[in-house]
């Protein structure tokens, strides 16, 4: 037998319900079972038990709001598919229900059984996709957790060992030959017994740069002789407190010696009345050490960006991908159903909506690939004759579909048009920064653009009169993935300006940008060029 689709109507006309019955009664895709709730409350109390696959709701019951409901489930983690019904098309209506959540948005009485039919299945498919996207990333994160124990415990085990060979060092003191052996043939540092005046009773071992041999450096001499005043006050002052019983484990001692990294140990050497005249102090060579440990941090480190690089990434792509794919499919059926009519003008409209979504589309896996090919390495800069003027020409003409109601782009060029330049980088810096001030400015605004050519290179500044960056996230605006708090709705990767700062880091150039929230703000762009020896200074070329 079939699987049953279980559906639940929110509505409070009856009518509503009616109708899906009967019109899924007629459907010849699947069989169905219709369930009413003709409440908010007694819709958000049989949602709760989540015993059906699709949820029809209407957008006015009673006093509440059809869009509070979806919100409410969905906010709940609630895993099924959300229709929107309402009397009339409303593209506000449509937005709202889209940014909610909501697979789709149904208008009363304007659609057939089979429609009805393709609507349940495609959000039934969309909701299982969006599980799956979540499975893979809860899975991904468990294999991250999974290694950074591994890491974790290696470093454990690295310690256990450390301690080992400390205790080791420690049962080896117990005995006076071993103490002397130990002292001649001491290889991870230096060991040396001195008195309260910090003179050397014996010494040796294997680190000159601290402490020679005996016979290079007399009994009497000082302890650690070579560190500055105030360091060895420092280490001084510690000293004091193993003649008063206490000990000292890897404490570091300032500086580097010849490229090398020494802590020190020092145990009281008791007499046999108790009293302690003499002090053993023993220096290990950590050098190696330190590398292992700060390597390992480093990757530690490196998979936890990894990890949240890819949470991210995922978390973004089901955004970014879900908008335009769902106003692609809403439109597409739409334009089926205006078909019929002959309705041409809304026909043109959701065509328009449908090719705006196929460029965001187009735009986001642009960024996608450019990160890929910058990650491997593969980009690199290519000189060829360019004529900066024309370029930025062909890069506003080419936008001009991003522009709102009222919006202007003012061009201003100053210096020879004719420069030595990578034009498919500079076009892609152009592409970023001019989009940007076009999606980031209001209607009827002005988003002005100046280029610069001197002798040792050029300078592109573009400003814009919208929303301004937030204080707070500039010192992160050109990182992968981050997007500016008040950025809200306005679609984007988080990519475009990292994008930007690589290409123009391969172009050997530099980018600055001054911003206040509220005002707008302004990039700059400097690069080096040279002029083509083909043009003279008036730009006419060259016999």
């Amino acid at each position: 037998m079939e699987n049953v689709v279980r559906i639940l109507v929110v509505s409070t006309e009856q009518d509503d319900f009616n109708r899906i019955s009967r019109l899924l009664g007629q459907a010849n895709w699947c069989c169905f079972s219709t369930d009413w709730a003709a409440t908010f409350q007694e819709g958000i109390q049989i949602m709760h038990r989540r015993e059906h696959d699709v949820y029809f709701v209407d957008d006015h019951l009673g006093d509440q709001r059809g869009l509070q409901l979806i919100h409410h489930a969905l906010d709940g983690g609630h895993p099924s598919p959300f229709i929107l019904l309402t009397d009339q098309e409303d593209s506000e209506l449509f937005n709202k229900a889209e940014s909610t959540g909501a697979a789709d948005f149904l208008v009363k009485w304007q659609f057939s059984p089979d429609e009805l039919a393709r609507t349940i299945r495609y959000a039934i498919s969309h909701a299982r996709d969006l599980a799956r996207i979540w499975d893979l990333n809860a899975d991904l994160e468990k294999k991250i957790r999974k290694r950074t124990e591994s890491l974790n415990k290696t470093v454990g085990q690295l310690k256990e060992q450390i301690l080992a060979k400390e205790q080791v060092q420690t049962e080896l003191l117990t005995s006076q030959k071993i103490l002397k052996q130990l002292i001649k043939g001491y290889g991870v540092g230096s060991f040396s017994i001195v008195d309260r005046q910090y003179g050397y009773v014996l010494s040796g071992g294997k680190s000159p740069q601290l402490v020679d041999s005996v016979a290079q450096k007399p009994a009497g001499n000082r302890l650690f002789s070579q560190l500055q005043a105030e360091d060895w006050e420092k280490m001084r002052h510690e000293f004091e407190q193993v003649f008063e019983s206490a000990e000292i484990r890897d404490l570091e001692i300032p500086g580097i010696w010849d490229g090398r990294f020494f802590t020190v140990d020092a145990y009281p050497l008791r007499n046999l009345d108790g009293t302690i005249e003499q002090i053993a102090v023993m220096t290990r060579d950590v050098t190696d050490l330190r590398t292992a440990i700060e390597k390992m941090e480093q990757a530690l480190e490196s998979e936890k960006e990894l990890g949240e690089m890819k949470s991210r990434f995922v978390s973004m792509a089901s955004h970014e991908f879900r908008t335009p794919l769902t106003t692609i499919a809403s439109s597409a059926f739409l334009i089926e159903s205006y078909a019929d009519r002959q309705d041409t003008t809304s026909i043109k409209k959701h065509a328009a909506r449908i090719r705006q979504s196929v460029d965001n589309l187009n735009t986001i896996l642009g960024e996608f690939l450019s990160l890929g090919k910058l990650e491997d390495g593969r980009i690199t800069s290519n000189l060829i004759t360019l004529n900066l003027r024309e370029l930025v020409e062909e890069v506003s003409i080419e936008l001009n579909h991003l522009l709102k109601t009222g919006q202007v782009v003012e061009y201003f060029h100053e210096g020879p048009e004719h420069i030595l330049l990578d034009g498919s980088l500079v076009k892609n810096i152009l592409i970023n920064l001019l989009s940007n001030a076009i999606k980031y400015s209001p209607e009827n605004s002005i988003v002005h653009v100046l280029t610069r050519s001197t002798g040792p290179g050029i300078t592109i500044t573009i400003r814009d009169e919208g929303i301004g960056i937030p204080d707070a996230d500039q010192s992160k605006l050109f990182t992968r993935f981050f997007r500016a708090a008040n950025a809200g709705n306005i679609q984007g990767t988080g990519l475009g300006l990292y994008i930007v700062k690589r290409y123009v880091s391969i172009l050997n150039g530099a980018i600055t940008f001054q911003s206040q929230l509220g005002k707008g703000s302004v990039f700059s762009v400097e690069l080096p060029a040279l002029p083509d020896p083909g043009f003279d200074e008036q730009g006419e070329k060259r016999e």
